[in-house]
């Protein structure tokens, strides 16, 4: 857990891709549209504003916090990462997500929240973090060096065996308030159960 830069990477891909249906839980409101109205074009802190703090975290059994590690995420990366997100939308971080899922609401840092929860397509993180590699991490040039290498990513598409999300959108104006990304890594040559980690991108005014 010594580097958590790769999630910036993964949040300010704004690469073209389809755009994904939704499907709606029993409770709470459309999930669909409280992904598009938190992360899409003209959605709140969309133009930036504020920081945020990443929190890394290894899990245990039932997800219990094994290891946590949190950085501060400067104003200017967090404006960044809000821009690319605004930018293309749905076809950016979210044109990952799969079988979204109302949670109903939950009170995050204080604030009241809708919870969507979904799953992420795996082959689809790879490949548009590949040509992202190959693009040579596009027009930031900070950001080349910490987007993995092709070999770590096809050794990430062999050992993530399930990647999943968290987004909690303040009730009434869908402010992006956190965001959880958790893989589990499981390594061939151990017999243990799967890794679990879980990236938190928690925003703050």
């Amino acid at each position: 857990m010594k580097r958590v830069s790769p999630l910036l990477i993964l949040l300010l891909l704004a690469i073209a891709g389809p755009m994904v249906a939704g499907c709606g839980g029993d409770d709470g409101p459309d999930p669909e549209s409280v992904v598009e109205s938190t992360l899409g074009p003209g959605s709140p802190g969309a133009d930036g504003g504020g920081t945020a703090r990443i929190t890394v975290e290894s899990l245990g059994f039932e997800d219990n916090v094994l290891d946590s590690r949190t950085v501060p995420v400067p104003a200017d990366a967090y404006a960044a990462i809000r821009r690319a997100l605004a930018d293309r939308g749905r076809a950016g971080l979210a044109s990952l997500f799969r079988d979204l899922s109302s949670e109903g609401g939950a009170e995050v840092e204080g604030v009241e929240t809708d919870h969507v929860s979904g799953s992420i397509d795996v082959g689809q993180l790879v490949r548009r973090l590949s040509r992202f590699e190959r693009s040579g991490a596009g027009a930031d040039a900070a950001a080349a060096g910490a987007v993995p290498a092709l070999d770590d990513l096809e050794q990430l598409d062999q050992t993530v065996t399930e990647a999943g999300f968290d987004l909690f959108s303040s009730t009434g104006d869908h402010r992006l308030v956190r965001i959880d990304l958790t893989l589990a890594i499981d390594d061939p040559d151990n017999a243990l159960p799967p890794t679990r980690i879980r990236f938190s991108l928690t925003g703050a005014d």
